[in-house]
């Protein structure tokens, strides 16, 4: 659930910076910048609720009981 959500405020992320765009050509620079502000705050949004919902990193070092090492005497 988390995952689809951020990937929707992902998603989202391009119709404000088209927004953004549009105010920022017609010379409104006060409001195309906070179109790109609210824009970065999406998408970060995003980013955040899917790292989330991914699997975590092996921790570094670690090893598995199932390799093909020799045990140590």
């Amino acid at each position: 659930m988390l995952r689809a959500l951020g990937v929707a405020g992902l998603l989202a992320t391009v119709p404000l910076m088209l927004i953004a765009l549009r105010a920022l050509a017609g010379r409104d620079y006060v409001g195309g910048a906070l179109v790109v502000f609210a824009a970065a705050a999406v998408g970060h949004l995003g980013l955040e609720l899917v790292a989330l919902c991914a699997d975590p990193a092996p921790a570094l070092g670690a090893h598995d009981e199932d390799d093909d090492e020799e045990p140590r005497a």
